[in-house]
């Protein structure tokens, strides 16, 4: 069941990163972007929907343990920032209360 829930919670982090990544394609100025460079805005959501696709495939044919470390290569970078940032901004947060 472990291994279901590390699965699940690395697909979370990841389908983050997707929102974030597309999120962010949607406010850019691409105008001055050349052919290749407009591609190139596509290609890291394009991939991490492969890497979510083939996680889910190795999660069907039952190989957990090779799934939870492919969907966690990208979500384990991203945890470790949500926590620093969230870390720093509770520090603040209680820094400013003491004055």
């Amino acid at each position: 069941m472990k291994g279901i829930q590390l699965f699940n919670i690395g697909l979370l982090i990841d389908g983050l990163i997707l929102v974030l990544c597309v999120s962010s394609i949607g406010y850019m100025e691409i105008d001055g972007l050349s052919a290749a460079g407009k591609l190139m805005l596509w290609c890291i959501p394009v991939m991490l929907i492969g890497l979510i696709s083939i996680a889910f495939w190795l999660k069907k044919a039952d190989k957990l343990p090779i799934a939870n470390i492919l969907i966690w290569i990208t979500a384990f970078p991203m945890l470790m920032m949500i926590i620093l940032w969230g870390g720093t901004a509770v520090l603040f947060v209680l820094s400013s209360i003491g004055k």
